[in-house]
This record gives C-alpha cells, sequence and structure tokens, in this order.
C-alpha cells in the first residue's frame, strides 16, 4: 500500500525509536502497529487510500 511521504515520516519517526533502543522480544509490536493505526487514520481523516 502506498502512503503519502508526509505520513509515512510520521510514522518512522514514531517507530523506529523504540524499535532501536528494546530487543526485538520486548518490542510491544501490538503497540507499534496500533500507533502505526492511529497517526494514518489520524492524517487521512477520513480519506481512503490504495
Amino acid at each position: 500500500m502506498y502512503l503519502p511521504d508526509d505520513i509515512m515520516q510520521e510514522v518512522k519517526e514514531k517507530l523506529l525509536p523504540p524499535c532501536g533502543w528494546l530487543d526485538e522480544e520486548k518490542l510491544d509490536h501490538v503497540e507499534l502497529v496500533r500507533s502505526a493505526l492511529e497517526i494514518i487514520d489520524k492524517q487521512l481523516d477520513g480519506k481512503r487510500f490504495k
């Protein structure tokens, strides 16, 4: 799927720091996905994307 660059940048800024600080087994994958979806939903504001 495609995300506009500004949305992808915000997702990266939110998700990459915890991935760099914590070991893989200590990451809360569900929370990471939830955070990404919140950013995407907020930024797209009800718009659909492909």
